[in-house]
C-alpha cells in the first residue's frame, strides 16, 4: 500500500485523520444579527485577541489567529490557532469558527497514559512478588524458606 505511487495511503492517513480530528479540532457556527455587519462582529471579538502572544490577520471577512505561551487569565487560553469567518448563509450572516486546540488533544490521551502507568506498576508488582519468593526459597540450605524453625537436637 506504502509502495504504490497513486497516492492511496496518503487518502487512507487523510479519511482516518478526520475520524480523530474532533478531538482537538472544534468547528461550528454561530448566527449573526442581521444589522450587524463583519467589520462590527470583528470589533467585539477583538478584545478577545488583544492579549500577549496572540497575533492575528484579518483580510475582508476572515480572521485568523495564533497563540503562544497564553497567559492563563486569557478566555481563549485554551485554543492554539484559529479561523474566524464571516459568511452569508441561507438564514442571515454566521459566523464559521474552526479551532485547534492541543489541550484537548492532551486532554483526550491522558488517561492513557494513566492506564499505562497502571499496567507497569501492575506488571513490577507481579515480577516484584516472584522474585521475592524465589530469594526465599534459595536462602535457605533446604530451602524451607524463611519461616521455618529448625529442630532442637539433644
Amino acid at each position: 500500500m506504502i509502495a504504490t505511487g497513486n497516492g492511496r495511503f496518503r487518502k487512507a492517513m487523510q479519511l482516518n485523520l478526520r475520524f480523530l480530528d474532533w478531538i482537538w479540532h472544534v468547528k461550528g457556527s454561530l448566527p449573526l444579527a442581521p444589522e450587524v455587519s463583519t467589520d462590527q462582529a470583528f470589533e467585539k471579538l477583538d478584545a478577545l485577541l488583544q492579549v500577549p502572544g496572540t497575533t492575528y490577520t484579518r483580510d475582508q471577512d476572515r480572521l485568523i489567529f495564533q497563540k503562544k505561551n497564553q497567559p492563563a487569565q486569557d478566555k481563549m487560553s485554551i485554543f492554539d490557532s484559529g479561523v474566524l469567518q464571516v459568511k452569508e448563509a441561507s438564514q442571515g450572516k454566521r459566523l464559521y469558527y474552526n479551532l485547534v486546540s492541543k489541550t484537548l488533544l492532551f486532554c483526550f490521551l491522558a488517561p492513557a497514559l494513566f492506564f499505562g502507568f497502571g499496567k507497569v506498576f501492575e506488571f513490577t508488582k507481579e515480577y516484584r512478588a516472584a522474585a521475592y519468593s524465589a530469594a526465599a526459597i534459595h536462602t535457605h540450605p533446604k530451602g524451607g524458606g524463611m519461616g521455618r524453625r529448625r529442630k532442637k537436637t539433644q
